[in-house]
């Protein structure tokens, strides 16, 4: 341990010299001063010297008491006094000055040396309690800057939970000034008997209670209505160790409350969500997963948590992962059908759609999957179906075009055994007919559709079949037909059929006697109102007062019926030949 240093103060050479060895052996380390300027300069400037043994008269010059006031003016240190003078006017000098005792000179040594220990042990206890105290006052400037900085709403109160100090926080909550506080009671402000029993106890144990989220209605402001509060007590003690006061903490939490029971509310409707919901990262590590996850696939949380994505695809989905990692990167998304093992090992189809999402800063993959073992099902049972209707379709329209080819040979049979002209004329006229309507049906069995007829199509299809019967490979009968693309319902087409049928066979068996070589023009043309059907031949025309309607064939007649049934027009006009029009409206 060093050794303490005393500055002796004494003018006399012989007793300072003595003085100093007696100290010296005593264990204490001696500076000497032989006048009162001497020793306030090294006592200013030595920070070394503990103590000064200061002799009161110094001769001529600053006496011990004046130095000692110039010194204490300086530093803090304590001073001993040490005089052979034991006169009221000399001790008396020495009434003002902060020392650490007067000592007797001739008192002896252990005199001189017990009260040095005293002086030291009460200069360092003065000097512990003091370093103690400036400890306490800046933790307690910290404490209170920290408390009002804070969010937090801090209280202090008294052992009968009166107010002695709030920081601003609380005040501002709380709707007043923080001056409006101190002296009022806690619970007379909120009315609390459960509250005012926490505190009781806190008081009585001189344990500090702390408690989460705890509901309160202020009843200064019951708007608010319900909050939630972590809240705390710290019991301070003094001296007798009984509990003096109280540090009150306050931190609302209700929106931290509110926001957790929308996360529960969330949460519970992700996990009662038919679908399966998951998270994963891009080497497939499941990261979150809803109940239907479990569910769907059979196994536990914990079972299905552990498992890879790779390891629950089927081969052929599993190989696409990496492809489908890739398209995810690259668009934020995707969708597409996979295929599933459970944990019996079974498979079964998925619609899954995924996006990459932030997950704590790192990009996954948010997956919702869809059991589409049902659709699947469902698409099945709809495909057979629609096979079924198709062959059965195809069926009934390969009868009835049999059935046409029947009719009209029947009719040709017929037709040959005709007894006379007319009869023969008839025959083949219904037979013309027939074959306009197996047109139809033929054109609908080779398109494999029922919907709508192509209109064009159609009647051209009519046109070549009876320029084939009516002018066979002599050449002398040239037909043109101009069509708009026009779809029709085939209850219309086959109407419009037999408008046409009857009127090109008007004009390929009448208009052209003889050897006359013909030119026969047809046009469909889309119109405002619907369609327009003109049939134009270069032939002999037709007799003076012809009237269709009266006309005592039946094909005219019967083209007259069909444009009244389709709500239409029939006009004509005979011109170096004849024009047919038709008008029929459609719907659009």
């Amino acid at each position: 341990m060093p050794k303490r240093i005393i500055l002796l103060v004494e003018d006399e050479e012989v007793v300072a010299a003595a003085e100093a060895e007696m100290l010296r052996e005593n264990g204490y380390a001696v500076t000497i001063a032989r006048s009162g300027e001497e020793a306030v300069e090294m006592a200013c400037k030595d920070p070394s010297i503990e103590l000064v043994l200061m002799d009161i008269k110094l001769g001529a010059g600053m006496d011990g008491a004046d130095a000692a006031r110039n010194i204490l003016a300086r530093r803090e240190m304590p001073i001993l006094f040490l005089s052979g003078h034991t006169e009221a006017e000399t001790v008396a000098r020495t009434d003002d000055i902060a020392s650490y005792g007067y000592v007797l000179k001739g008192s002896g040594d252990v005199a001189i040396l017990a009260s040095l220990k005293t002086a030291f042990r009460l200069y360092d206890s003065a000097r512990s309690l003091e370093e103690r105290h400036c400890l306490q006052s800046r933790q307690y400037r910290i404490l209170s800057d920290i408390l009002e900085n804070t969010h937090m709403m801090a209280a202090y109160l008294n052992s009968s939970f009166d107010f002695v100090w709030v920081n601003n926080s609380y005040a501002v909550n709380s709707g007043h000034e923080p001056s409006y506080f101190p002296g009022k009671n806690h619970f007379a402000l909120y009315p609390n008997p459960e509250n005012e029993a926490i505190f009781q106890r806190v008081v009585d144990a001189g344990e500090p209670f702390f408690v989460e989220a705890r509901p309160f209605i202020n009843p200064e402001f019951p708007e608010r209505g319900v909050t939630y509060w972590d809240w705390s007590l710290f019991p301070i003690t003094g001296s007798s160790c009984a509990v003096e006061g109280l540090i009150f903490t306050l931190a609302d939490v209700t929106g931290r409350i509110h926001a957790e029971k929308r996360m529960k509310l969330l949460a519970d409707m992700v996990d009662s969500a038919p679908a399966s919901i998951t998270v994963h990262d891009f080497e497939g590590n499941f990261l979150y997963a809803n109940e239907a996850s479990f569910q769907m696939h059979g196994f536990s949380r914990e079972e299905f948590m552990s498992i890879k994505l790779d390891k629950l695809d089927v081969q052929e989905s599993a190989e696409l992962i990496a492809k489908r990692f890739q398209e995810i990167e690259a668009k934020g998304w995707a969708s597409f059908e996979s295929s599933h093992y459970k944990k019996d090992g079974s498979s079964f189809p998925l619609f899954i759609t995924v996006k990459k999402i932030d997950w704590d800063g790192a990009p996954v993959v948010m997956s919702i999957a869809r059991d589409i073992t049902d659709r699947k099902l469902s698409e099945e049972l709809l495909r057979k179906g629609a096979e079924e209707k198709g062959a059965l379709l195809r069926e009934l329209q390969h009868r009835i075009k049999n059935t046409f080819a029947m009719i009209v040979s029947l009719v040709n049979i017929e037709t040959k055994n005709a007894a006379t002209p007319d009869a023969h004329n008839a025959l083949d006229n219904i037979k013309s007919r027939i074959i306009t309507l197996a047109d139809l049906y033929s054109m609908l069995y080779d398109d494999g559709t029922t919907g709508l007829v192509r209109l064009g199509c159609y009647l051209r299809r009519i046109a070549d079949s009876l320029l084939a019967a009516y002018s066979p490979g002599n050449g002398k009968i040239k037909l043109d037909i101009i069509s708009d693309e026009i779809l029709v319902k085939p209850k219309i087409a086959g109407s419009i059929g037999l408008i046409v049928n009857e009127l090109l066979m008007n004009s390929l068996k009448y208009a052209f006697n003889g050897d006359r070589i013909g030119h026969i023009e047809m046009s469909i043309e889309r119109t405002d109102e619907g369609m327009m059907i003109t049939v134009t031949d270069n032939g002999a025309g037709l007799p003076d007062g012809f009237d269709p309607s009266r006309s005592e064939g039946l094909g005219l007649k019967l083209v007259s019926l069909i444009v009244d049934q389709l709500g239409g027009s029939l006009s004509y006009a005979a011109a170096e030949g004849t024009t047919f029009t038709v008008r029929i409206p459609l719907e659009s």
